[in-house]
């Protein structure tokens, strides 16, 4: 397997990290991805080239891309990144929840993704786009889930519409998520309003174009399943 060059951008937030072996699906994510031609493209030529690669890959390795579940002990939001299957997509959500279910054996992990077009237009407009439907999600889980641990996360286009739906939300809610993790995040200098940076972790490849706040997708952005593990060790330490 190629090696990647990597970097942890972390705002605030201490990484935790652990030796185990990472889940079969993160791994067979990794393969896939790795296995591609190396690239650089617009997101649009992505959207055009990978979504039903995505999907087909999905449905020979039985991942869920989309996922409504009830509340559980720990309930995550998620915003899947542009022209990704379902609503919680394939490349960083799915392998992420795996991890973080492993990592806590015995309690009930549930997962609800946005749903919402996750088209390249909305990755290229400077507007809020899907920020205030994620902010409501957010803040029905807060008020319908209680007891369960609160955690949001976001890949790509996905975590930057985590960070308009954090502005919306302000200090009310945001005091009562227990963390946020973001996958490529296009706005990977910013912090994330009104929760403490303790409880954010950023994750960005050091050659992620999108994490610099471009617009060329490179393998390096595919490939944040094998950060699952750090994401999960990071949510548990913040329960």
């Amino acid at each position: 397997m190629r090696a990647l060059m990597m970097m942890l951008t972390v705002t605030g937030a201490t990484l935790v990290t652990a030796d185990a072996p990472m889940p079969t699906l993160i791994n067979k994510l990794a393969d896939f991805f790795l296995d591609l031609p190396q690239f650089d493209y617009p997101v649009a030529g992505v959207c055009a080239l990978g979504a039903s690669r995505q999907q087909q890959m999905a449905d020979a390795s039985h991942i869920q891309t989309t996922r409504s579940d009830s509340c559980g002990d720990v309930t995550v939001i998620f915003a899947r990144g542009s022209c990704e299957p379902g609503n919680v997509g394939i490349s960083a959500g799915p392998p992420f929840f795996e991890a973080l279910q492993a990592t806590l054996p015995g309690r009930r992990v549930a997962i609800n993704g946005l749903k919402y077009p996750a088209d390249f237009k909305e990755f290229l407009a400077a507007q809020k786009g899907s920020g205030d439907e994620l902010a409501a999600m957010i803040r029905a889980a807060v008020d319908n889930c209680r007891g369960s641990r609160i955690v949001v996360g976001g890949y790509s286009l996905g975590a930057r519409i985590v960070h308009d739906a954090a502005e919306a939300l302000g200090q009310s809610y945001m005091s009562k998520i227990s963390s946020v993790v973001l996958f490529g995040d296009p706005y990977a200098k910013s912090a994330v309003s009104s929760i403490s940076p303790s409880r954010v972790l950023v994750l960005c490849h050091s050659d992620d174009d999108i994490c610099k706040g471009g617009q060329l997708i490179s393998m390096s952005h595919l490939t944040y399943s094998q950060q699952a593990q750090t994401a999960a060790n990071f949510v548990v330490s913040r329960l």
